[in-house]
C-alpha cells in the first residue's frame, strides 16, 4: 500500500498499551501538539513542563487507560490518555503528582500577568522579554487544588488524544 495526498498507510502505525518507557515520547507528542494541535516548542523554555502537566500524570496515575500510537520504528507519534473516574484521578493528581512536580520545580519563574498571558524576563535570551507558558504550568503545580478541577464536574470521565501531523488523516 502506498501513501498519497500526505496520508500514511494505516499499517504503518499500531496502538499499544503505554509503558513508562514511552513517557519521553508521549511528552514530546504533548509538546508538539500543545498549541491547540500545533507545535508548542517555541512557547516553552522547558520542553518537558507541558508533558508533566498533560501526559505524564496519566501514564503514572491511570496506566490502564494509557495507550500510544507508534510507527514501525517504535517511535511514539500519538496517544490516548484517559481517566475513568475524573474525581479520583484529580484527587490523586493533587495528592500524589503535584508534590513531585513541586520538588522538580521548587520555584515559580518570576512573572506577571499582562494582556492575557504570563510574561517573564529571560536574561539568557539577549535580555529580551519573552512570552512563555512555563510560568502558567509551574504556577499550577504550586497552586492547583481539587477546587481547581471543579469546572469539570459534569464529566465523570475524561481523556486526551493527540497525534503528530504525520499520524493524522
Amino acid at each position: 500500500m502506498s501513501a498519497t495526498n500526505n496520508q500514511t498507510p494505516s499499517h504503518s502505525f499500531h496502538i499499544r498499551q503505554c509503558t513508562i518507557t514511552d513517557e519521553e515520547g508521549a511528552m514530546a507528542v504533548c509538546l508538539h501538539t500543545g498549541d491547540s494541535g500545533n507545535d508548542a516548542s517555541l512557547l516553552f523554555n522547558d520542553p518537558k513542563v507541558i508533558g508533566y502537566r498533560y501526559a505524564s500524570p496519566y501514564i503514572h496515575l491511570s496506566p490502564e487507560l494509557a495507550f500510544v500510537l507508534v510507527d514501525l520504528e517504535g517511535n511514539v507519534c500519538g496517544y490516548v490518555l484517559a481517566a475513568l473516574n475524573s474525581d479520583l484521578f484529580y484527587k490523586r493528581y493533587v495528592d500524589e503528582w503535584l508534590p513531585k512536580m513541586k520538588q522538580l520545580y521548587p520555584t515559580i519563574p518570576s512573572g506577571e500577568y499582562r494582556n492575557g498571558c504570563y510574561r517573564y524576563f529571560i536574561s539568557i535570551v539577549l535580555g529580551e522579554e519573552e512570552t512563555k507558558k512555563d510560568w502558567e504550568v509551574i504556577h499550577g503545580f504550586h497552586h492547583d487544588n481539587l477546587q481547581s478541577f471543579k469546572l469539570f464536574d459534569d464529566y465523570p470521565s475524561h481523556l486526551h488524544i493527540d497525534l503528530l501531523p504525520r499520524a493524522q488523516g
